[in-house]
């Protein structure tokens, strides 16, 4: 790991041990190993975590609790009421049979066009090319005669390269 990882993870969670091992062993390898992480462990303990350590438990207003979880009763309310649109507006629409056909012909439209007849990718290009060079070698091949279809693999044979010891 670099220091800047090393670093970032003894602030979220190495000095409080929330890490895991493996990731608890891999700082703790990392710093016998180098002075400047050692360093910045030793000044994060003394300046950030120590004060904390000792500090006395603060008990929050009374309120408090009760304010955060009418906030959050709240967003969900809203975020309930959002959804609940969006599925009586889908009803609405799926309520009318040509609006029905209409989305089915789109999406039809749209696996065929989008999914099923887009391009081949060039690796799958280069592979369909390569297997229709060699059925048509083997079409000419099964008639007797001779071929030249000047692939790279002909020319390296026909200039004599090609040896076979034995």
């Amino acid at each position: 790991m670099k220091c800047a990882e090393i670093r970032d993870l003894i602030l979220v969670g190495y000095a409080d041990k929330e890490l895991g091992r493996l990731s608890m062993g891999r700082i703790k390898r990392h710093l016998l190993k180098c002075k400047h992480c050692r360093r910045f462990e030793v000044l994060m303990l003394k300046n950030v975590v120590s004060p904390f350590r000792h500090a006395d438990p603060v008990t929050p207003p009374s309120g408090v609790w009760h304010n955060i979880s009418t906030i959050i009763y709240e967003h969900h309310e809203k975020a309930q009421r959002f959804l609940d649109n969006i599925k009586d507006d889908l009803d609405s629409i799926f309520s009318h049979p040509v609006a029905v056909t209409v989305m089915t012909v789109a999406l039809v439209f749209i696996l065929v066009f989008g999914v099923i007849l887009r391009p081949l990718p060039v690796e799958m290009q280069l592979v369909n090319g390569y297997l229709a060079e060699q059925e048509e070698f083997l079409r000419i091949a099964d008639t007797g005669k001779e071929v030249y279809l000047g692939t790279a693999t002909e020319d390296f044979i026909i200039q004599g390269n090609f040896f076979i010891s034995r």
